[in-house]
């Protein structure tokens, strides 16, 4: 489990954080990288996080498990911003996909994408 905590520094959007995982005593958190919330469900369900450089991101949801549908959506629209999605893993976890797959892979489950 990864603990961080978020910033925002683009108060027009709420959509540009500090985004800090190295905490000393509780209280100070270090070394803070830039993420960019570029997809947001309307229920707030799911989000994908971003290092504007391309070279990280998250696909965040409140279930551990994201139909393969919504994750083929999701993909499509990583690639529109240049993102390479095979460099993308699944999770393994409790009540979600028992093993790691690229999500480039997933596409390919719905050719239409």
């Amino acid at each position: 489990i990864a603990t961080g905590r978020a910033q925002v520094v683009d108060h027009r959007t709420n959509a540009k954080l500090k985004v800090s995982f190295l905490n000393l005593w509780d209280w100070i958190y270090l070394f803070s990288g830039d993420y960019w919330i570029i997809e947001l469900d309307q229920h707030y369900d799911w989000a994908v996080a971003v290092n504007p450089r391309r070279d990280s991101g998250w696909i965040l949801s409140r279930s551990p498990y994201l139909s393969k549908y919504r994750l083929a959506q999701l993909e499509k629209e990583l690639r529109s911003h240049g993102y390479d999605t095979c460099q993308w893993v699944t999770t393994i976890q409790k009540g979600g996909y028992d093993e790691r797959k690229r999500l480039c892979e997933i596409r390919s489950v719905f050719s239409r994408f």
